[in-house]
């Protein structure tokens, strides 16, 4: 994250006085960011004191969220068809710059409403009944946690499971932060996990020692092991995760079972 955050702060410096930067009000590293800016520096988030921020956000049943787009006396309600609470710092950055530019907040309001994600990106597919969170296209521990949390609203009337792989390029810390989303899967009180790749043993480890009944849980060394094991599992009205690493190829799995 350290190292994020540096090299991000390169990207800041480098914009003339005569610039933009828009940052993200709520990030620990906001105050260095912006202290670092040359050019104007415009923020957004749920703090109070950012200049475009979101209030009252809600989830509907499918992880979908609705806020109170805010950008001084102007406020206007967006319902986002993306899941997932952490796309609403995403739909703000989005909203801060278009205000900059002088687009209405209710152009603003229909062009977040009508945004779509890319393939594997929390994408949601539905098989026999089942509904499935494909987010296969990469994972950092950050995404993780804000697709466990996704997983975890969802669950709160169905089963979730959640089948996830290595995070890779993570560096000297790479064990501890797989032990962190072990530790998240559980936090989330997620029903079942699957676990699969070499790094991805220390996630079903810390899951394990933070309190995960081993019934509960597996560790498998392939996708054709994962997808095998996930058919067994699976029954109508399950919510299934699918996250891991670019590189992994987790959506393959999906592939086999859909």
């Amino acid at each position: 994250e350290d190292r994020i955050a540096r090299a991000e702060g390169e990207l800041v410096e480098v914009i003339p006085e005569t610039g933009l930067v828009v940052l993200n009000r709520d990030d620990r590293w906001f105050p260095s960011m912006a202290d670092k800016a040359r050019g104007r520096v415009v923020s957004y988030g749920m703090d109070s004191e950012a200049e475009v921020r979101a209030t009252d956000i809600k989830l509907d049943a499918e992880a979908r969220p609705s806020f109170q787009l805010v950008s001084g006396d102007r406020r206007t309600l967006v319902k986002l068809q993306v899941m997932g609470e952490h796309n609403v710092a995403n739909a703000l950055a989005a909203a801060a710059l278009a205000d900059e530019l002088g687009v209405s907040m209710e152009e603003i309001k229909g062009g977040l409403q009508g945004a779509q994600l890319s393939d594997m990106r929390m994408e949601m597919v539905r098989v026999d009944g089942i509904r499935i969170i494909n987010d296969a296209y990469n994972a950092n521990p950050m995404s993780m946690k804000a697709a466990l949390k996704t997983l975890s609203h969802m669950g709160k009337r169905a089963r979730t499971i959640a089948l996830l792989g290595d995070m890779l390029e993570l560096g000297e810390k790479t064990v501890y932060y797989h032990r962190e989303i072990g530790r998240e899967v559980v936090e989330q009180k997620i029903d079942f996990l699957i676990a699969m790749g070499e790094l991805s043993k220390y996630i079903y480890e810390a899951a394990l020692e933070a309190g995960l009944e081993q019934k509960r849980a597996l560790l498998v060394d392939s996708l054709e092991d994962a997808a095998k094991e996930i058919k067994k599992i699976l029954s109508s009205g399950d919510v299934l995760l699918i996250k891991a690493s670019r590189a992994i190829g987790l959506e393959r799995v999906l592939e086999r079972i859909a």
